[in-house]
């Protein structure tokens, strides 16, 4: 009981937009840069990233999307239509990420790939440590989602000030997947 899952919306892509992650950006020093977490490796700012440039709409788009969908009945004739929508924008951030580490991409790098998951990494213990400071138990995280208790929060309003919380630590953003009501036990 009182267990919720929460997703980051786009995990890798929003950390390629949020942050200029793309092949010419990564490894150049300039006055204003990011450094990749762990490896301080800089990603300028200077210059807008083509594969970030590129991301920024459609994250935007897929993110409208999702929202409508949310809004409609699963039997509304335009859900179908919007779920599609939401799911070709998924995978072009999907294919956007693995991209980057393909050794024939013109516009990528190793650094870029080893970036977005570093910065991946990095926004998932954000969420554990606000989580924990909320007062939450982190039951289990993995790549772009975790897992979290709290004794009687079983509403998602119960879940909202956790999720601004980890917005406000991570710039991301993350949405209540579910809440689960009962744990079944296997004999």
């Amino acid at each position: 009981r009182d267990v919720a899952e929460l997703d980051f919306f786009s995990m890798y892509p929003s950390c390629m937009a949020k942050f200029n992650i793309s092949g010419e950006t990564v490894g150049v020093r300039s006055q204003s840069a990011w450094h990749v977490p762990q490896s301080g490796v800089p990603i300028t700012l200077e210059a807008a990233g083509l594969v970030a440039s590129i991301l920024r709409p459609l994250l935007a788009k897929r993110l409208k999307v999702k929202r409508e969908l949310h809004k409609l009945e699963q039997d509304d004739p335009v859900h179908p239509i919007l779920q599609a929508m939401a799911d070709g924008l998924k995978w072009l951030g999907y294919v956007s990420f693995g991209y980057q580490g393909f050794k024939n991409n013109l516009f990528g790098n190793i650094q870029a790939h080893e970036a977005i998951t570093a910065y991946g990494r990095e926004m998932l213990t954000r969420a554990k440590e606000a989580s924990r400071d909320l007062g939450f138990k982190v039951l289990g995280a993995n790549t772009d989602s975790l897992f979290v208790h709290k004794r009687d929060a079983s509403r998602p309003e119960d879940f909202q000030q956790l999720i601004r919380e980890i917005k406000k630590r991570t710039g991301l953003v993350i949405e209540l997947e579910g809440v689960f009501e009962w744990l079944a036990f296997l004999p």
